[in-house]
């Protein structure tokens, strides 16, 4: 280390005061001794500005702790430290508040027997936003492949931050997400979703705040993802743990929202699972926040192009304008190089020339009726160029006035070709087809390869229409486009999505469907045949389709996709060659299935039509005293003499629309029988009906059912009635109404095989129900398995809290009546007191 004397001071000082690349200051903790004029262009500062407010060198640091460092730095450096320290992208704020970035060495002189300190820096903030712009390009491309559809449709921040809430809830069955906004220092949850404890109100967060504990400030701080993989155990989560976990919201994550490179908020989405967020999860997580800041960014930008609309005639984006006719006026580079056409090609003609035939007349129309309103449009139009390739354009379009006249209309559209190829509208031309909006074959074939790997069995239907050309012939592809739709329709309403039916467009006049779980295919041709067989209107005129099917049936028919869609192909060529309208199998036993369920469907139609269906009951007894408490009405058949045992016929009659004259006439059966037991003074008891879930679809069910009790007059509440859950799954809003009407008039309403399904206490205490029948699943082991014992117990537990009484069905042993009468079971049903028996031996069981 050497020390400056004045001469050496005065030859430096001059050699670089007038530098236009180099910055230097002398200084202490008083403040600058000397700054020369590339600092005073740097920082905005003049030297007398600096000496009139007093300013020191860390004043102009943006971050607190390089204040703290260098003060203490310059501390040191008067006490006689011979001090040199580097500091790179060090970030100033300058006189405008503008940021910079330099790069800077200082160390310690001795000036005028002082010690004081020298900086020399350089200007690297032009390489710093450089660096920015880059990274900003990467998360771009990020942001694109996964959020497309809500920048497209959504631009609004506040509603694209709750419908992301929500899809975290709906779509990534997280158990609740809240979205929290920073305001005055402070995060506050703006949205929640499914916050069924109203966790969300109570919470507030201090960004001032210390953020060792809690992720939601450090994801907020770091700009990061953070996870919590148990709530129980991390110790981080400690202050919030007991309320968390009696949520069972046993894992979470906490997503930073950034705008524009700052904070604004988080969203904290919560697990009832513990370990959940692995490193794909953990990865699509940086991904989401990756895309949320793109569409953030988006947003502001529009918002900020909206604004400085008028003045982008210089742009290379595509500027247009228009008289109020639409003829155009002026185009600019930018159009000429988006498009591909020349300024002498376009002036003087109207925009239609770059119509893509995408967009129908109604869009046009309500777009020009909004300019001409004095409104300002902004949203996607799909152009072509001049060479007939598609572009994508965001485009605003400003009505300019001139004397309060709409004169003239501006036109900027942002070419996004490239980002639209991310999204879902790109990915739908190249996998749907454009008429009917449907999965085309590679679709179909990629469905079918899913399907395959879940083992589960499922049909591949072929449908071929015949003579299709003679349509469009004769009434246009137009209409033969409108029949398409129709089928389209019927076919969706039929296997709907919902119900895990996948409905494609193949190749030529053909459709693909995909049917899970075809236990009854017979079923399935009469549907099917009655969607197709029905007339189609075509310019006034009725006309009927000519068509065969092809069925294939997984794994049977092909475990491979390429072999099954080839099977479903030869069936479908064999029922060609039957003729119009016939139905081809690939396998010859499903063929002879059909052929005896649609025997079946005949004979059981027969049998009501001769009365050979019979009632038999199985009572049921109360658990401690023994004593018969109520009985079930079972369906039997009587043919030629002989009974027909339920397991031949049941499940094809519940699968016929014959079920619901068949339970109606026991409805009215049972309740004759229960007038004619009392006129006779037996001890009669509650008598059990089941509904099917066909019977249920009925109108005016519960009308007709109170009707029939008021015509034999007899009292409500000797019948009940024996409904399954999956009546709730499929008819939840209307079987709510109704069974609270039937209860209202005194009728008991039963859940038959608790526990089989999607049986849950979660929706149970709403459901309108009286009695609880246990399945007799859990019921066959409850004295050989612990497990089967706790599920009986806490059920009957649970039940009898809720006022539901218990019906244990399949009682066949002692042991299992000791267990169910420990556990508080109100009746037993089974082999073990009573099986099924007819109307001759139940009338002798309640005389006694």
């Amino acid at each position: 280390m050497y020390q400056i004397d004045r001469e050496n001071t005065y030859e430096i000082f001059n050699a670089i005061s007038d530098s236009d690349v180099v910055g230097i200051f002398l200084f202490t903790t008083d403040g600058f001794l000397y700054v020369n004029k590339f600092f005073e262009k740097f920082t905005g500062y003049s030297f007398e500005e600096l000496k009139e407010k007093h300013m020191k060198p860390w004043d102009l640091l943006y971050y607190e702790s390089d204040r703290r460092a260098a003060f203490e730095i310059v501390k040191k450096r008067e006490k006689g430290e011979y001090l040199k320290v580097t500091w790179e992208n060090l970030k100033v704020i300058s006189k405008s508040g503008q940021p910079l970035w330099m790069n800077m060495i200082t160390s310690t002189v001795k000036l005028h027997e002082k010690y004081v300190g020298v900086g020399i820096f350089i200007d690297v903030t032009k390489d710093h936003l450089q660096r920015e712009r880059l990274e900003n390009l990467e998360r771009l491309h990020s942001v694109i492949s996964n959020v497309n559809q809500i920048l497209v449709k959504e631009r609004d921040e506040n509603e694209l931050l709750k419908k992301v809430c929500d899809i975290f809830v709906e779509d990534g069955k997280f158990k609740m997400a809240w979205v929290g906004k920073e305001e005055n220092g402070f995060i506050r949850p703006i949205y929640s979703s499914n916050d069924i404890y109203g966790y969300a109100k109570t919470l507030q967060f201090n960004t001032k705040d210390n953020p060792k504990f809690g992720m939601v400030l450090r994801a907020f701080h770091k700009q990061r993802v953070y996870i919590n993989n148990s709530t129980i155990k991390n110790p981080f989560m400690f202050p919030w743990r007991d309320e968390l976990v009696s949520m069972k919201f046993l894992s979470s994550a906490a997503i930073p929202l950034v705008k524009m490179g700052t904070s604004i908020g988080v969203i904290n989405i919560y697990s009832e699972k513990e370990g959940i967020f692995d490193k794909e999860i953990y990865k699509l997580l940086n991904e989401i926040k990756n895309d949320l800041e793109y569409a953030l960014n988006k947003i502001e930008f529009e918002r900020q192009n909206y604004i400085l609309s008028t003045a982008l005639e210089n742009t290379t984006d595509w500027v247009v304008v228009t008289d109020y006719d639409g003829n155009i006026t002026y185009v600019n580079g930018g159009f000429e190089r988006i498009t591909g056409y020349k300024r002498s090609d376009v002036i003087g003609k109207n925009p239609k020339i770059l119509k893509s035939g995408l967009h129908d007349e109604r869009f046009y129309k309500a777009f020009w009726e909004k300019i001409k309103s004095g409104q300002v449009y902004n949203g996607i139009f799909i152009n072509r160029k001049k060479n007939g390739s598609l572009i994508y354009l965001d485009k605003t379009v400003v009505p300019i006035k001139i004397n309060d006249k709409i004169k003239y209309f501006v036109s900027i559209d942002k070419d996004i070709t490239k980002m639209r190829e991310y999204e879902d509208m790109i990915y739908k031309l190249s996998l749907y087809d454009p008429v009917t909006d449907l999965p085309n074959a590679d679709l179909f074939y990629e469905e079918v390869s899913k399907r395959i790997l879940t083992s589960q069995k499922f049909a591949v239907v072929l449908i071929g229409l015949r003579d299709f050309s003679n349509i469009n012939s004769l009434f246009t592809f137009e209409a033969g486009d409108q029949v398409l739709k129709e089928i389209t329709k019927r076919l969706n309403e039929l296997f709907p999505l919902s119900h895990k039916g996948f409905v494609s467009k193949l190749k030529g006049d053909s459709f693909g469907i995909i049917i899970p779980s075809p236990s009854n295919i017979a079923k399935i041709v009469e549907d099917l045949k009655e969607k197709m067989d029905c007339t189609f209107t075509v310019k006034n005129n009725e006309i009927s389709l000519h068509y065969n099917v092809g069925f294939a049936i997984y794994p049977e028919d092909g475990n491979k996709p390429d072999v099954l869609i080839s099977n479903a192909t030869l069936a479908l060529s064999s029922a060609k060659s039957l003729g119009d309208r016939s139905v081809g199998f690939f396998n010859e036993e499903i063929k002879e299935s059909v052929r005896k369920e649609i025997l079946m469907k005949h004979e059981l139609e027969i049998a009501f039509k001769n009365s050979e269906f019979v009632l038999f009951f199985q009572p049921y007894f109360d658990t401690i005293s023994g004593k018969i408490s109520g009985m079930e009405a079972l369906i039997r058949w009587s043919k030629d003499g002989k009974i027909i045992p339920p397991n031949d016929f049941i499940s094809f009659l519940e699968r016929d629309p014959l079920i619901v004259e068949v339970e109606k006439w026991v409805i009215e059966t049972v309740v004759k029988k229960i007038k004619e037991w009392k006129e006779k003074h037996f001890n009669v008891v509650p008598v059990s009906v089941n509904l099917s879930s066909r019977t249920f679809e009925r109108e005016n069910l519960d009308g007709e059912i109170i009707k029939v009790l008021n015509s034999y007059n007899v009292d409500p509440e000797f019948l009940n009635l024996e409904i399954t859950e999956r009546l709730f799954l499929d008819h939840m809003d209307r079987a709510m109404e109704i069974l609270a009407r039937l209860r209202s008039a005194g009728i008991r309403i039963a859940l038959d095989d608790f526990g089989t399904g999607y049986s849950s206490f979660l929706y149970l205490k709403n459901l309108p129900v009286d009695i609880l029948k246990i399945d007799i699943s859990f019921i066959r082991n409850i004295d050989k398995d612990e497990k089967d014992f706790a599920i009986v117990d806490t059920i009957i537990s649970l039940s009898r809290k809720m006022g539901i009484k218990t019906i244990a069905e399949g009682v066949e042993e002692m042991e299992q009546l000791k267990l169910l009468r420990f556990s508080g079971c109100d009746a037993i049903q089974g082999y073990l007191f009573s099986r099924p028996i007819d109307e001759n031996k139940i009338v002798d069981l309640i005389k006694k």
